[in-house]
């Protein structure tokens, strides 16, 4: 996770500071062209290349301004730099159950495209669709890239069914598509499990790169390059006058100063961001001793940044101060910490974590055990100089903070999340509604992960609002989806249910109303008819959808399940066949109950061993399953099914499927 922090200089500057280079910074980014040449040989040669650094390493801007536009520059099929955490401001109410991980690769893949272009895909259906040739007709190599991959390979409290299922689609893809090109990059202490990932690929068709911190030369680079046709200068000497600086550790005590021979590139950027918007415009050079000046940039710098965790995590600063003091700057030797189970010297690991995010501190593994040490020793006089006093906090721009919002909640710290969002709300301006309107819709995606519709309903309708004001009818559009698929989720009983899916099938016609070529919403509406016992108009949508774009995921898994509910094994068959039936309970238990139809019960009974255990309280999925069991002839069984199937809650069934798995109950 790499924050962006607040530009110290509003003039144009030839440094990026901590944030990383973005693909425009290119003409600025130097010291990096060996490891720019060795790691896009690797990617071009290898099934699966995995770049692996601390973090402030330089990973992400090495990937942006460096491997990508070289293999672009050489007419490569590059997708665009991939993600996990999803955009912040699509309502992701308005879609149907989704993998996170998947949606946000592939929405990251298609930035200037609707979200609802990928809904439903899995990566190879993806890879599939956007394969190209050469003029002879022979495919082309598809070089993908994962970056800030980490959290694919760190256990997930709130989306582990989700994670695993994502590498397993890694897999499928990466055997489905022989010319594709995989490159993750992951901070070094998830190496290993990165490659335990990738001895599923099988022998040799994995490597590795590591990426290591500058030497002298390198960083000497990094600082004189970017200043070439520059109107100011740091004068004579200066760049390796400011590379021995910040290769001396200085200690705080007076003992004697000793020399490291690797540079850290985030704080050299930041100290040479900080330098030149100090640097007078009517000189030529820097005055000043150098020693001070870095001293105060990199005391500034870690006082900003400890100060912005504690407000973060609503934690008194100065607890925030003295953990870190005690831990990393008055331990003698090393300073290396022991990560704790939930806490680590008495600060929660979340707050750990995101002082690492602010490159102050760096993990690695050691004997199975996770470590915290500085993230460079040149840290210790700084932190020894902030004082009792720490700050001020000095906050990104708002869409930054939305951008840190995504990955809280995509970590699932929900309430770090929207204190974000809250922050991002807080710092806009009133000339700024679009980002109030992506805030608000944030929102409502927080509540929605949490599973209070109500919630997310009011912020939902707060932000249609304002991109009515907008008059951004594609925005409103897919918040009035949102709208209507919430109801589709709440009611505490049949009757009540049958008014809310009365109510989700007009939201849904005002959202099709908006935007009437979008196959998801239109899909979603025919969702909603078939919860309203309206089959077939749910049918006449869904097969006009079909008509379309025959390939959309979505529709096919839905009819297929209609069909199948409806017992219409061969049609049901048909559609599911086309589809990814494991990735969702309820497309599984269709499968099964369509073969059960045609007397595949065998079959049938072992697709469904392990879906009623993990969809416990899922309506539909019971339902179906207590029909296979009295096509099976297991009448005891399947009573015990449809009853539950009638309790469930999380979905709960339709209200036309209640009333069917009542006549079944009374049946059996």
């Amino acid at each position: 996770m790499s924050i962006t922090p607040v530009t110290y200089d509003p003039r144009p500057t030839p440094y990026v500071g901590v944030r990383p280079f973005d693909t425009d910074d290119r003409r600025l980014f130097f010291g990096r062209t060996r490891e720019t040449q060795e790691l896009t040989g690797l990617w071009q040669r290898n099934r699966l290349t995995i770049l692996h650094g601390s973090a402030g390493v330089g990973k992400t801007s090495l990937l942006r301004a460096g491997a990508v536009p070289q293999l672009m520059s050489e007419a490569a099929h590059v997708l665009p730099l991939g993600h996990i955490a999803h955009r912040s401001a699509f309502p992701m109410a308005a879609l149907p159950e989704q993998n996170p991980f998947t949606f946000a690769l592939l929405s990251s893949w298609y930035p200037s495209e609707s979200p609802t272009r990928v809904s439903g895909l899995s990566i190879t259906g993806f890879l599939r669709r956007h394969a190209r040739t050469d003029r002879f007709g022979s495919p082309l190599r598809t070089f993908v890239v994962i970056d800030q991959a980490e959290l694919l390979f760190r256990p997930s409290d709130t989306h582990e069914r989700q994670r695993l299922r994502f590498l397993d689609e890694l897999v499928d893809a990466l055997t489905a598509h022989p010319n594709m090109r995989l490159l993750v990059a992951v901070r070094e202490d998830h190496l290993d499990e990165t490659l335990t990932f990738a001895e599923r690929l099988g022998e040799g068709s994995c490597t590795q790169y590591a990426l290591r911190p500058f030497d002298r030369s390198s960083a000497i680079e990094a600082v004189k390059r970017p200043l070439d046709g520059a109107d100011r200068s740091f004068g004579p000497d200066t760049a390796e006058r400011l590379v021995d600086e910040l290769r001396t550790i200085r200690t705080p005590r007076g003992k004697k100063n000793e020399t490291t021979s690797v540079i850290d590139p985030a704080l050299l950027q930041l100290v040479c961001a900080r330098l030149w918007a100090d640097l007078p415009t009517d000189t030529g050079s820097l005055a000043g001793q150098l020693a001070f000046e870095v001293d105060r940039a990199l005391t500034e710098f870690c006082a900003q940044a400890l100060a912005t965790v504690a407000a973060d995590h609503r934690l008194p600063p100065n607890k925030v101060d003295s953990w870190f003091r005690t831990a990393f700057a008055d331990q003698p030797g090393s300073g290396a910490v022991l990560e704790g189970p939930k806490r680590t010297q008495g600060i929660p690991n979340s707050v750990v974590r995101a002082v690492e995010d602010r490159h102050l501190i760096k993990a690695r593994r050691q004997s199975g055990a996770r470590w915290y040490e500085l993230q460079h020793p040149r840290l210790l006089k700084p932190i020894h100089q902030l004082g009792n006093k720490l700050g001020p906090i000095r906050r990104p721009e708002p869409p930054a903070r939305l951008r840190a919002a995504e990955l809280a909640l995509s970590e699932g710290d929900f309430n770090l999340a929207r204190r974000h969002v809250e922050g991002a709300k807080r710092a806009c301006g009133k000339d700024e509604m679009r980002i109030l309107a992506d805030a608000e819709s944030f929102l409502g995606n927080i509540a929605h992960a949490k599973g209070e519709p109500v919630t997310a309903a009011g912020h939902y309708r707060k932000a249609a609002g304002m991109f009515e004001a907008l008059q951004d009818t594609s925005a409103v559009g897919r918040l009035l989806a949102a709208l209507g698929r919430l109801k589709l989720t709440q009611g505490a009983d049949a009757a009540e249910q049958r008014a809310n899916a009365t109510e989700a099938v007009k939201e849904l016609r005002a959202a099709a109303g908006r935007i009437p070529n979008d196959l998801v919403v239109q899909t979603g509406l025919g969702q909603a008819l078939w919860h309203a016992g309206q089959a077939q108009a749910a049918l006449a949508v869904l097969n006009a959808v079909l008509t379309h774009d025959g390939d959309t995921p979505e529709a096919l898994r839905t009819r297929g399940e209609f069909l199948a509910d409806l017992g219409d094994a061969e049609s049901a068959l048909r559609d599911l066949s086309r589809v990814d039936r494991h990735a969702r309970p309820s497309t599984q238990a269709a499968w099964a109950l369509a073969l059960a139809l045609r007397h595949q019960i065998e079959t049938a009974q072992y697709e469904l061993d392990n879906v009623v255990a993990d969809a416990s309280d899922n309506g539909p999925v019971l339902f179906r399953a207590a029909r296979v069991q009295r096509l099976s002839g297991d009448p005891v069984a399947a009573a015990g099914l449809v009853t539950r199937a009638l309790a469930a809650k999380h979905p709960p069934l339709p209200p036309h499927l209640y009333d069917a798995a009542q006549t079944l109950l009374h049946e059996l």
